[in-house]
C-alpha cells in the first residue's frame, strides 16, 4: 500500500480505522458485514478480584501511552482498553454473533 501497488478497498471493521482514515467500512459501502480481528487479557478461572483490577488498570495504563499506541497503529492495531466486565460483555456478544452465522449458513467440520 505504501509503495502505491495496492489499494484497499474497504475493511470489515464497526468504524474506519485510524491507520487507514481514508478507506470505507463495508458497512458504509452497503455491505453490513463487521468480522474484525482482537485482541484481549484473560486470567484463569478464580483469579482474585484484586488481581483482576491490578492487571486491568495496569494494562489500560500501557494502552493509553502515546508511544504504545503509535506503535500499535503502525501495525494497524487500534487500541480500546476498558473493563472485564465490557470485555466479558464482548466476548458473549461475539460468540453469539458467529455462532447465529455458522448456523444460519448450516457450516460443519469436518475431519
Amino acid at each position: 500500500m505504501k509503495a502505491g501497488r495496492l489499494a484497499p478497498l474497504a475493511i470489515a471493521s464497526d468504524k474506519r480505522s485510524p491507520a487507514l482514515p481514508d478507506v470505507p467500512t463495508l458497512t458504509e459501502l452497503g455491505i453490513p458485514v463487521v468480522a474484525a480481528s482482537w485482541w484481549g487479557v484473560l486470567a484463569p478461572a478464580g483469579t482474585p478480584p484484586a488481581v483482576i483490577r491490578k492487571l486491568n488498570t495496569q494494562l489500560n495504563d500501557v494502552l493509553k501511552d502515546k508511544a504504545v499506541q503509535g506503535f500499535l497503529l503502525e501495525q494497524g492495531i487500534h487500541t480500546v482498553g476498558g473493563t472485564p466486565e465490557q470485555f466479558t460483555q464482548y466476548i458473549h456478544e461475539e460468540s453469539e454473533k458467529w455462532q447465529a452465522i455458522v448456523r444460519d449458513a448450516n457450516l460443519h467440520l469436518q475431519n
